[in-house]
């Protein structure tokens, strides 16, 4: 493979495996309660991790201090935007949601900014985001925009949970030498533990009376996708492109998440893919291509510069 694309590929990949969450989500809590089946997800893809690192004789942080900085993403990676989504898609539909999680990367770029050194903004990384995020209203329509009648906390919700996944893809960046296995194992079971207790705490009536209210069996199954395909591996090539190309380009899988929603639709349910998505790919494909091109021109500079 040509070292040269592969970033592109991975994220590509990256992303397909994304762009099936929402229509997991949407069918997992048609019969779990949001915050249960946050936690029920998570302790899947722990259980998965664990059971995985265990077998390869890989060793977790054992001191306490060690497992801050995997709590900090336990909380704002996956516990307070899983939770906010679940809840946020009871309420709102799922291209809004999209477009709403679309503004990720442009909470990225800015807070890479102010907690970074090498990540700093520029004026090709803001027109590569805001050719992104066109190609995200392309894709979803102006007038899903303006449907204000949607719930207004629902949106709120999933603004924050976009603002929650910035900050810790920029945080994530301050982890060095670990492998992704380990950040993605110690990040999933810290946030399995913390979304146990606050079901419990939230969610006990609906798990404790669980047997007048079984689960379905879609549901059970979709959340057995987002455990083990869309959270634990999913989350093992996340933190690899994290490490190998920073935090803005990784942000941009927000953007091509939609694309690949719209795919799925095609390749399993026979939906029609139309021209507005193909001229939404080329925009997303163009941000993510200037901002890319944007961090190797630094790379090469810094190169040059360097005494030996």
């Amino acid at each position: 493979m040509n070292k040269k694309f592969s970033p592109l590929i991975l994220l590509f990949l990256l992303s397909a495996i994304w762009g099936s969450s929402f229509a997991f989500i949407k069918i997992g809590v048609s019969s779990i309660p949001p915050l249960s089946m946050a936690a029920l997800r998570l302790c899947i893809a722990g259980m998965f991790l664990w059971s995985y690192i265990k077998y390869k004789n890989i060793e977790l942080p054992q001191a306490w201090k060690q497992w801050i900085p995997f709590l900090v993403i336990s909380m704002f990676g996956n516990a307070i935007p899983f939770s906010l989504i679940n809840w946020g898609e009871t309420k709102i539909d799922s291209d809004l949601a999209a477009i709403l999680i679309g503004t990720t990367p442009i909470f990225t770029i800015f807070l890479a900014h102010f907690l970074t050194e090498d990540e700093r903004l520029s004026r090709k990384k803001i027109f590569g985001v805001f050719l992104g995020f066109l190609g995200i209203m392309i894709l979803t329509g102006i007038d899903t925009v303006r449907d204000t009648d949607q719930n207004p906390l629902s949106q709120i919700a999933i603004i924050v949970s976009a603002t929650s996944y910035a900050f810790a893809i920029v945080y994530a960046r301050r982890i060095k030498k670990t492998s992704p296995l380990v950040i993605t194992a110690a990040s999933t079971i810290g946030a399995a533990y913390i979304m146990l207790i606050i079901a419990i705490l939230f969610d006990n009536q609906w798990i404790f009376n669980i047997a007048s209210h079984y689960p379905s069996l879609p549901s059970l199954v979709s959340v057995g996708f987002l455990g083990i395909l869309n959270t634990a591996l999913a989350g093992i090539l996340f933190f690899y492109i994290l490490q190998k190309n920073g935090a803005i380009f990784t942000a941009q899988c927000n953007f091509l998440i939609p694309i690949f929603g719209i795919f799925w639709g095609f390749l399993f349910l026979g939906e029609t893919i139309t021209i507005k998505s193909g001229l939404a790919l080329a925009f997303i494909l163009s941000g993510i291509t200037v901002i890319q091109k944007t961090k190797i021109m630094i790379r090469g500079s810094k190169i040059k510069n360097k005494s030996y």
